[in-house]
């Protein structure tokens, strides 16, 4: 089976097949059920971490290029470029803040552009760069001659290659440092108590013991998956002895990229019906341009309801319903700029302040990190100096795991999905 969405696609089961982990059992049991995510990185990246703090590095797709402030043609920036018309040769010097200088080296080759007049451009080559704060400059020499009132009007300047003598000698290099994060893993343990008596007595509902144990699992996976979606990261010493939480994906898009959390319902006076469409258009437009064109979402039965109003409105979405890999129901979103893969989440829709949420995010940027995976800790007869006297079997699930996850500008947390606008 191809991989599917970075899920590895070589442990496809079959119906005789035992789960390898408990992990890829909750996968197994409940494929459309209650813990999505949790389950998906049974089949995702995951990696043994030596220590419950782990620090992890991302490097983004540099931009390039940056606003300007102002242009002259003197070194000093005193005199401000007219509105002429300026012939190669002409040496002009662009005030930039520091981040901007610091993609900008000898030997670039330079775009102006006016953001507002689309047809004023022009071109040439770096010759300096000075960084000084928000009064950084570029000097630049122009290659091809400008036309009239361009170099009083550009406001933006744009990395378009390099270019180099014959037989020149090397030149400056530009290094960038990746972006640095870190997370902590987190114990979570479920028990599983039952008495002797109770273990023994004959239930109509079945086996005692194997349904408490089902149940324990259940919750275990539940309280997990919960963790890794609404967990903050934090680390706290609890009579003498240290306890951390793990960042989950909507803290860590909080914390990392803010502006990728919109609401609907504050953003516009409109009704869902009037400016829905519209407003999931401009949100998903910024969404496409990082990452890969197939991204995956959770969501509430709200939102997913909301969605659906506007297909049945409009008619101009596609929305097929179809089977992943590993039996995960989605519904394939085809939009202008990308697909979308919607999953139902069933905590979404549980939780009343997530059934309008929508979470977007790209499984092949999830790693499970963890120092002991899922595991079942059995009651050791042997082993009870410490309870002598119970009268009963007092077992757990442990898990002590977290996400390392990266990129946030390809993640979005789209809230108050089909409900009225109220700004």
């Amino acid at each position: 089976m191809s991989s599917f969405l970075g899920m590895i696609g070589t442990g496809d089961w079959t119906n005789e097949e035992r789960p390898k982990n408990f992990r890829q059992g909750l996968l197994k049991m409940y494929p459309n059920g209650n813990m999505p995510i949790t389950a998906i990185t049974s089949k995702g990246k995951s990696e043994r971490t030596d220590d419950p703090e782990f620090k992890y590095y991302s490097k983004d797709l540099a931009v390039q290029g940056g606003s300007i402030t102002g242009v002259y043609t003197d070194l000093a920036m005193t005199a401000a470029a007219g509105a002429g018309i300026y012939a190669v040769g002409q040496n002009f010097y662009v005030k930039v803040n520091a981040e901007t200088a610091s993609h900008f080296r000898r030997g670039h080759t330079a775009l102006f552009v006016s953001t507002t007049n689309r047809a004023l451009e022009a071109f040439g080559k770096v010759i300096s760069v000075t960084s000084n704060g928000d009064n950084s400059q570029i000097g630049v020499i122009l290659r091809a001659e400008s036309a009239a009132s361009t170099m009083n009007a550009v406001n933006y300047i744009d990395i378009v290659g390099n270019s180099n003598p014959e037989g020149g000698t090397a030149v400056d290099s530009i290094n960038y440092t990746p972006n640095k994060f870190y997370n902590y893993t987190q114990i979570f343990r479920t028990p599983l108590d039952i008495s002797r008596t109770q273990r023994k007595t004959r239930m109509r509902t079945g086996d005692p013991y194997l349904e408490a144990k089902a149940d324990s699992m259940l919750y275990h996976g539940i309280e997990i998956e919960m963790a890794l979606i609404n967990g903050w990261k934090t680390e706290i010493s609890e009579n003498g002895s240290t306890e951390r939480t793990t960042q989950g994906l909507i803290p860590f898009l909080r914390e990392n990229e803010p502006g990728n959390i919109l609401d609907y319902a504050s953003s516009t006076s409109l009704t869902w019906r009037q400016g829905g469409e519209d407003w999931l258009d401009e949100k998903l437009e910024v969404l496409f341009r990082y990452g890969r064109e197939t991204k995956m979402a959770v969501c509430g039965s709200g939102a997913l309801l909301g969605i659906m109003k506007l297909v049945k409105m409009s008619g101009q979405f596609q929305l097929t319903p179809e089977t992943g890999a590993y039996g995960v129901k989605v519904a394939r979103w085809v939009t202008p700029f990308g697909e979308l893969l919607l999953k139902r989440h069933p905590l979404f829709t549980f939780k009343s302040y997530r059934r309008q949420d929508m979470l977007i995010f790209e499984p092949e940027n999830l790693r499970y990190m963890y120092i002991d995976d899922t595991h079942f800790k059995r009651d050791d007869e042997e082993a009870k100096a410490g309870k002598v006297g119970y009268d009963g079997t007092k077992e757990e699930f442990l898990t002590e795991a977290g996400f390392e996850i990266h990129f946030p500008e390809t993640m979005m947390l789209l809230t108050s999905i089909g409900s009225n606008g109220t700004a």
